[in-house]
């Protein structure tokens, strides 16, 4: 009898990783990976059952072997309030010039985000300044100098664990690609770097 999901089981035969579980604070998710490469990231749907779940895993192995896949979640994007705004633009001392944008992206977790005009004031700024739980879920972004290896570099700061950021926050860049995509910016497959300033590359 074949098995019901022949690439979720390919990977497990050869050693790779297959998880399922709680990942706070996003629920249930299940990812699979292939060595050192995370292949593919889902997040249950609402009323989704666990079988249905792993059917999109299969579907998702066999569409991104080599390559990152995530679903992207539906996100809202609604105007960050000002006070939020102000208090987190103050705490790491982000340079009001350098804000290109910002908003409130909700897609299950909420993000307050910024885009600011480069990679470097993304670098720059001191994740030890917002602390959880007085800031919580601060995404920042931006883009990279032309001939880097990747597009823009993300940082999850404010994290709701004894880390100062996050290395790697699958939820956090599928709630940017909406709101980029809600903007008609985003054209294109794009390489995102993330962990940078913690040493450890998540990109």
């Amino acid at each position: 009898m074949a098995a019901p999901w022949p690439n979720v089981a390919a990977l497990i035969e050869t050693g790779e990783q297959i998880t399922i579980g709680a990942i706070y604070p996003i629920g249930c998710a299940t990812t699979a990976s292939e060595a050192d490469h995370v292949l593919v990231m889902l997040r249950r749907r609402e009323g989704e059952t666990l079988t249905q779940m792993l059917d999109r895993l299969d579907a998702g192995i066999a569409g991104g072997m080599g390559r990152f896949a995530f679903d992207a979640p539906p996100t809202r994007v609604r105007p960050m309030q000002a006070a939020v705004r102000d208090a987190i633009v103050a705490a790491p001392s982000i340079p009001p010039d350098s804000i290109a944008r910002a908003a409130e992206l909700d897609n299950g977790p909420v993000w307050q985000a910024f885009w600011l005009a480069s990679a470097v004031d993304v670098l720059a700024l001191d994740a030890s300044l917002v602390r959880w739980p007085a800031f919580r879920a601060i995404g920042v972004v931006g883009p990279q100098p032309t001939g880097s290896d990747t597009d823009r570099e993300v940082r999850m700061l404010a994290r709701s664990s004894a880390m100062s950021e996050d290395p790697i926050t699958g939820s956090l860049n599928a709630a940017i690609a909406r709101w980029r995509h809600a903007q008609d910016r985003l054209h294109g497959a794009a390489r995102v770097a993330q962990g940078t300033a913690t040493g450890v590359r998540g990109g």
